[in-house]
């Protein structure tokens, strides 16, 4: 390309720019005419896009109430439009409503409305397509034809203005290239021969133009010449200057620098260079490079040099010996000197002591492989976290399906049905294969199969009588146990072959008062044994389905004894269901204590795991989130244990003196912001009603409860009214007694009324009636449980139609018994220490967890497993300062090892952990307890009420 272009004379290339921007000019009209063209024709269609909006806006609503004359009224002054020539209105059915010349236009219209465009154009026409709409609803479309010749004839004129100008450029182009051609062309032609007999004389242009009079250009391009031959002259003076100044500079650089032949001979070298090589530069010159970097990096560097291309100097990294046997490394730096085309003249080359810079990269190469080393920890550990988070999904997941499990525990009644759900729950909650379970026959001393997952191994299974097998094991023992290899004749007994390679699981079914059996599960081993999370999840599920069962036989036992007369001590109908009530909710009271402290204990082993994870997923985003997934599911499973606590009255009371008058005033305003519009709140107090013990914060929480009940049973309005006043009551517990005095709290509506099949669970957690909206099915629970810790009995009475009344029941504040206030501890935030912390918890989940949680915190722990192992511990190491023990676990055994702990060592500290509200009103006032600490465990409480104990034990 650039050799044709050298061929080409310059009028040639005159030309070819001419040409060249002719092309431009006319590419830019056609580009400009075709912009012209679009914006003409987007004005057009959207002049017409806007009428038909707006006729359709008008006939919208026509068409909604099928009003055909106003339709045609609206649309007929389009016919007017002389650039509409055709229009046609249809629903989305295809009937046609109104059409304009559409029959002349059939060919376009309809298959224009089926291809679903708003816009097509044909040579002569426009069809555009407006929705009709009628609140947010597409009732149809109207299309209408266009004629395009307006826009066209438009576009056709600016085109015979533009080719016109065109065609005037081109004519103008041509001229001024001939013009320029003469112009440029003679006197550089000229100048060429000229120069032709150009000599080059010393150090100096030696060839001038004779210049004439005259002011053409020839003269002036002589003139011009002229001076640039003098301008020349005067930089060779200059250069020769310069060349003085450039040696100077280059003997007091402090640089060093060297210049060699192309071998690498040093010619010459500076007095930095004799420096750095520490060597006289006076003697370096006929030595080589190879005596200071080696023949083997020499020659390595001259091949690079040979592959080097370009005028930019190049880098090269090596290390020289100096004389003394000192090493350094060095950055060289080197130029290639040409006096001919690709032949190498000369090397210049600067060296660069860089001994400390590359002492400290190496340095920041050994950190960036430290750094890489923990970059893999940490993906090892996000790695771990989302190991863990879908471990902890599988969990949250299971206790999901305990609790609704344990839901529909609560509404069986039948032992057949229990013993059914025991073993196809228990089967889906550890994700066994197979289940068996065994009923003890005490007058036969033997344990009969009574339940299988699957018939057919029912009928393979023998009643088993006292042996050392698994199940008997089980059985005596009262604890569970797991079998990874079984004997022959102990397959057997479980109706297994020596080809079942399988994990076996045993359960006992019952407690120390009620031994109901034993509940045995096995998988495939290749599935993994059971973990120690599912054995706790079946046994917190054994212990729902064992108050199941007394539940039941509590049911059976009334209703024998409804059966009998009255003469042979038998009950009225009501006092029978209104006892039997009272039992089944005391019954569901020991049900969801049990699963609440059960899901405590689950929770208080992931919480303070997913607390550290928290610390050590830090900076890790997709950790980060996944944990928050976690956490949130976690809150609400806490959210549910409470409630659970308060349905058993497993939480702390606050009692005071109340006045159940002066406290429902005060409550008024508050229940008014949970009443919607048409709902009225009136009072009926009576003025004798005597004082109250209880915790206000609890009580409004239960009245609150009913009152939103209430006015949900309203939904189009309706009157609440709130009533005390005193009664002779007899508490369903003791139906054969006297009534006694009771202060009554009621909540009567006037709304729907409850059904009667509903009676008998309306305090049921998580039961309810309600069809929309959301509905967790524990207020009335919660409301029942809070009147209930109050020594308290809540009853309801309701019709179909006729509204309710709940009746709250609580003992004069002279005859009721004080529960004692929660014991609270104000704590403050400290500072990381090295205590020595004694835990003893029975549950290997809970100490390992608390373990790692201290740790964190900067404690030195002591992990016990019984009151032994923990005075062991106290009595041979002398430096242990906190003890921290498990209430809810070890029971009175906590609270004995607390008073030997504290016998043998009065430094050590002692700190309970409890669930909320358990122990709060039952510790012993003898418990040497210093502070509580909740579960499930918080990392930053439990690390504020340990700073608080051992700053207190300093102080003391």
């Amino acid at each position: 390309m650039k050799t044709t272009l050298q061929r080409i004379s310059i009028a040639g290339k005159l030309w070819l720019m001419a040409a060249l921007i002719f092309l431009a000019v006319a590419g830019f009209q056609a580009y400009s005419l075709y912009q012209t063209r679009e914006e003409v024709k987007a004005r057009f269609i959207h002049k017409y896009k806007a009428q038909l909006e707006e006729t359709t806006g008008r006939i919208a609503v026509a068409m909604w109430l099928y009003q055909t004359d106003a339709i045609q009224a609206a649309l007929q002054p389009l016919e007017e439009s002389p650039q509409i020539v055709g229009l046609l209105l249809m629903d989305l059915q295809g009937q046609q409503w109104y059409g304009f010349r559409d029959q002349e236009f059939q060919a376009f219209l309809h298959p224009f409305l089926a291809r679903n465009v708003s816009l097509e154009e044909t040579p002569e026409y426009l069809l555009l397509r407006q929705p009709v709409v009628y609140a947010d609803e597409t009732l149809g479309y109207l299309a209408a034809v266009l004629n395009a010749r307006e826009f066209s004839y438009s576009i056709l004129i600016r085109e015979k203005h533009r080719l016109a100008a065109l065609g005037a450029l081109a004519l103008l182009i041509i001229l001024l290239t001939v013009i320029f051609s003469r112009q440029i062309a003679r006197p550089i032609r000229l100048a060429g021969e000229v120069l032709k007999n150009f000599d080059r004389n010393g150090d100096s242009i030696g060839v001038r133009f004779q210049v004439t009079g005259g002011g053409g250009e020839v003269a002036e391009f002589a003139r011009t010449f002229n001076e640039f031959a003098d301008f020349l002259d005067d930089q060779f003076r200059r250069a020769r200057q310069f060349q003085t100044y450039y040696n100077l500079l280059f003997h007091k650089s402090p640089v060093a620098m060297l210049i060699t032949d192309p071998l690498g001979k040093i010619e010459w070298a500076n007095p930095a260079a004799g420096r750095l090589l520490e060597i006289p530069p006076e003697e370096l010159p006929g030595s080589s490079l190879e005596d200071f970097i080696g023949a083997s990096e020499l020659t390595t560097l001259l091949q690079k040099l040979e592959k080097h291309s370009g005028d930019q100097p190049h880098k090269y990294e090596t290390m020289i010996l100096a004389p003394g046997e000192q090493r350094k490394f060095v950055e060289l730096h080197i130029s290639i000197l040409k006096n001919r085309p690709e032949k190498s003249h000369n090397l210049v080359i600067s060296l660069l002591d860089v001994t400390e810079q590359i002492s400290l990269r190496q340095e920041i190469q050994q950190n960036q492989s430290r750094f890489a080393a923990l970059n893999r920890e940490v993906h090892e550990k996000a790695q771990t976290i989302k190991q863990m988070a879908r471990q902890f999904q599988q969990l949250v997941q299971k206790l999901e399906l305990l609790k609704q499990t344990g839901h529909t525990l609560t509404h069986l009644s039948d032992r057949e049905e229990l013993l059914r759900v025991l073993i196809v729950e228990g089967c889906k909650l550890i994700l066994a294969d197979d289940a068996l379970l065994f009923r003890w026959e005490a007058d036969r001393k033997r344990l009969t199969p009574v339940v299988s997952f699957t018939e057919q191994r029912l009928k393979r299974v023998k009643p088993i009588p006292e042996n050392d097998g698994p199940v008997w094991q089980t059985f005596r023992n009262h604890a569970p146990h797991q079998w990874r290899t079984l004997e022959p004749w102990q397959l057997r007994e479980l109706g297994l072959t020596a080809t079942e390679n399988c994990s076996v699981l045993s359960i006992p079914v019952g407690d120390p008062q009620f031994q109901y059996g034993v509940a045995v599960f096995w998988r495939e081993l290749e599935a993994s044994p059971f973990s120690t999370a599912e054995v706790n999840l079946i046994q917190a599920f054994m212990h729902q389905v064992v108050l199941a069962l007394k539940r039941a036989s509590l049911l059976q036992a009334f209703r024998d004894k409804a059966t009998q007369p009255a003469s042979q001590g038998g009950l009225s109908p009501e006092a029978v269901e209104r006892e039997y009530r009272h039992r089944k909710l005391e019954s569901l009271e020991r049900l969801v204590g049990g699963i609440a402290h059960e899901l405590n204990n689950i929770l208080g082993i992931i919480k303070p795991h997913l607390e550290l994870l928290h610390q050590d997923a830090r900076n890790l985003p997709e950790a980060e989130r996944r944990l928050a997934v976690i956490r949130d599911t976690l809150e609400r499973a806490e959210k549910i244990t409470r409630q659970l606590a308060l349905f058993s009255g497993y939480h702390s009371l606050k009692l005071t003196r109340v006045s159940p008058n002066r406290f429902l005033e005060r409550l008024t305003p508050i229940l008014h912001q949970h009443l919607k519009e048409g709902v009225h709140l009136e009072l009926d107090l009576a003025s004798d009603v005597p004082s109250i013990l209880a915790d206000p914060a609890r009580l409004a929480r239960a009245l609150i409860n009913l009152v939103v009940n209430a006015a949900e049973a309203m939904p189009e309005g309706g009157r609440i009214t709130l009533r005390t006043r005193t009664e002779a009551y007899t508490p369903p517990a003791s139906p054969a007694t006297d009534g006694q005095p009771y202060v009554v709290l009621e909540v009567v509506d006037s709304g729907q009324g409850i059904a009667p099949e509903d009676l008998s669970r309306i305090f049921d957690p998580f039961f309810s009636t309600r069809k929309k909206g959301p509905a967790t099915g524990m207020g009335l629970s919660v409301a029942y449980g809070i009147i209930r810790s109050h020594n308290g009995f809540l009853e309801v009475r309701s019709a179909p139609e006729e509204g309710s009344t709940f009746s709250i029941y609580l003992p004069p504040a002279d005859i009721q018994t004080a529960v004692e206030e929660d014991h609270t501890i104000e704590i403050t935030a400290g500072d990381k220490g090295g205590e020595n912390i004694l835990v003893i918890e029975k549950h290997s989940h809970l100490r390992e967890a608390l373990r790692d949680m201290l740790t964190f915190l900067g404690f030195n722990v002591y992990l016990v497993g019984s009151r032994n192992e923990a005075l062991a511990v106290v009595t041979h190491s002398g430096d242990i300062d906190i003890a921290i023990v498990d209430l809810d676990d070890m029971g009175e055994e906590a609270v004995e090892t607390a008073r030997t702990i504290r016998q043998v060592a009065r430094n050590i500290n002692i700190v309970a952990a409890v669930s909320p509200g358990k122990w709060s009103t039952d510790l012993p006032p003898e418990a040497p307890v210093d502070a509580l600490i909740m579960k499930p465990f918080q990392i930053d409480t439990v690390a504020e009420t340990l700073r608080k104990v051992a700053r207190r034990k300093v102080a003391s």
